[in-house]
């Protein structure tokens, strides 16, 4: 697929934490700086990433979030007024820890900034309360989680301190056209 996108794309991907054969980049949140990735297109695959934004297709808007971004994330929804559903990417078709509270949090952010009471479903409600009771050390979270003790285990320890940022950025990655593409909020 980078073949037909052009010159300047980028491949990345990763199965099982490690970096796919012949990618450019994989998964670890320190291979995608500035420097390297400004200007460039980045075809990606992921292991639990790509089943979930392809079990979503066809929603009306699809975009991307982490604690990196989530603040930003609460706004875009916001502005876009429209119901929410939060899809977790989860880890192997299984319920992820990191990935409920990363929904919590969200739904917290956007209970803060919207201005009617939000209706949630029971496992919204879940999701929120692991976040209550896990926000005061995301980074503890991180690293006690399977996924967490998985990627220590194969040597990516160091990416769950960048995981574990919140509010890095104001980017939130919004589906157009069948792409991911960086929108400041």
């Amino acid at each position: 697929m980078a073949l037909t996108i052009g010159d300047g794309a980028l491949v990345a991907g990763e199965r099982a934490a490690a970096k796919m054969a012949g990618a450019d980049l994989g998964n670890s949140p320190a291979e995608y700086g500035r420097e390297r990735v400004e200007g460039k297109t980045v075809v990606l695959t992921t292991s639990n990433g790509t089943r979930a934004i392809r079990a979503i297709e066809g929603a009306r808007d699809v975009i991307a979030c982490a604690f990196l971004n989530v603040s930003a994330t609460a706004r875009w929804l916001r502005r876009a007024g429209a119901d929410v559903l939060i899809v977790c990417a989860g880890r192997h078709a299984r319920f992820c820890l990191e990935d409920a509270v990363g929904g919590g949090m969200l739904i917290e952010r956007l209970s803060r900034i919207s201005d009617r009471p939000l209706e949630l479903s029971d496992a919204a409600s879940a999701a929120h309360l692991l976040y209550a009771a896990n926000r005061g050390d995301l980074l503890e979270l991180l690293r006690g989680c399977e996924w967490g003790r998985d990627i220590t285990r194969k040597g990516y320890g160091a990416d769950l301190e960048i995981c574990a940022q919140v509010d890095l950025t104001d980017v939130v990655p919004v589906m157009k056209e069948g792409r991911l593409v960086a929108e400041r909020v």
